[in-house]
């Protein structure tokens, strides 16, 4: 993780570039289908299974809307292995 990016291993083992901002949502769940709860962005940590919705760009990045944290990947989404040391910078406190 490292600025405004979180780079994910996917699922086919290659990386992409998640790019979040202010408007991106986080929520967290306990197992796939289960219940979810908002988070915050310091809630990341490296290693972590996300599920991603978002816009992807020319350059194969994803702009992220949505970010589940603990789940699979949303239907449609994108989602892989948080890889990195640092939460995107801004990151509120959880």
């Amino acid at each position: 993780m490292s600025g405004d990016d979180v780079t994910v291993q996917t699922r086919a083992d290659s990386t992409t570039t998640v790019v979040v901002s202010s408007a991106t949502t986080y929520t967290t769940a306990t197992r796939p289908g289960g219940a979810s709860s908002a988070t915050t962005a310091s809630a990341l940590k490296v290693g972590d299974f996300i599920g991603v919705q978002g816009t992807k760009q020319s350059d194969g990045a994803v702009t992220a809307s949505r970010i589940a944290i603990g789940t699979g990947a949303p239907p449609g989404g994108a989602g892989g292995r948080v890889r990195g040391a640092r939460p995107p910078a801004g990151a509120p406190a959880a």
